[in-house]
């Protein structure tokens, strides 16, 4: 959570520092975990984005410093940006998610609020259902099953947890489980709201057929938020199925 914190300190910075509204918006960055995604506002006010998961923060800056503050959490620091860069305490934040791809942070040293974290515990190698159970148990939630080809486990069992085990993470985090299975599958989620290039590669990773749409139903703040799916979220599909997806076209 502090990780994600900074990170918005980062993107706060930009969006106060900048003259331009261009520095308004959402801000990209990469790490083991996955994608953080921040959004910044012209009333002072953000959203943290990650694990499929939304909290809701504030945050104050000048010249050289910034703080960000969520419900459960305060981050104080300097911070660092330049165009459509940010940089805070090392972690690396990007206007566009290409770029925020091709440069992942990497190995960045630990520096979470221990107070209310939880440990998530390593269940690679048990079932789906007990995995859920014990992931359950601890306080979590899960919030994705994802079925993949790996030869190193045997089909129906748990091949790893994202946060990774070990991680200490608030209670109520949504962990999403990686269950081996000869055919690759995945269940779709509800798309509305988020990026559509972050999808895509996602689906088509697993041999999904994605197509973008415009349409002229709907009005988006972001030209690059999806607006509509074709597929129900819940339904599994697998490799060579097919989904459309829609972004608006009016602005």
């Amino acid at each position: 959570m502090k990780k994600i914190l900074l990170s918005l300190l980062f993107i706060m910075l930009l969006t106060g520092c900048g003259s331009s509204n261009k520095l308004l918006g959402k801000w990209y960055g990469i790490d083991e975990d996955g994608t953080v995604i921040l959004t910044f506002n012209k009333d002072k006010t953000c959203i943290i984005e990650q694990f499929n998961q939304e909290e809701n923060c504030k945050y104050e800056y000048d010249d050289k410093n910034i703080t960000i503050e969520s419900n459960n959490n305060k981050i104080e620091s300097n911070y660092y940006f330049k165009d459509n860069y940010l940089n805070i305490k090392g972690y690396n934040f990007y206007k566009d998610l290409k770029t925020a791809e091709e440069n992942p942070n990497k190995d960045l040293e630990e520096e979470r609020f221990e107070s209310n974290l939880v440990t998530i515990p390593d269940v690679t190698g048990m079932n789906l259902e007990e995995a859920k159970k014990i992931l359950e148990k601890e306080g979590f939630k899960i919030q994705e099953v994802i079925y993949e080809e790996n030869n190193n486990f045997e089909n129906g069992m748990v091949t790893k947890t994202i946060p990774q085990a070990g991680r200490k993470r608030s209670i109520n985090t949504n962990v999403t489980i990686y269950v081996a299975n000869d055919k690759k599958e995945i269940i779709v989620e509800e798309y509305i709201g988020k990026n559509y290039l972050e999808i895509k590669t996602k689906l088509e990773s697993y041999g999904i057929n994605v197509e973008i749409e415009l349409t002229d139903s709907y009005e988006s703040s972001f030209p690059e938020e999806i607006v509509s799916q074709s597929v129900k979220p819940g339904t599994v599909l697998s490799d060579g199925d097919y989904i459309k997806l829609y972004i608006s076209s009016r602005k």
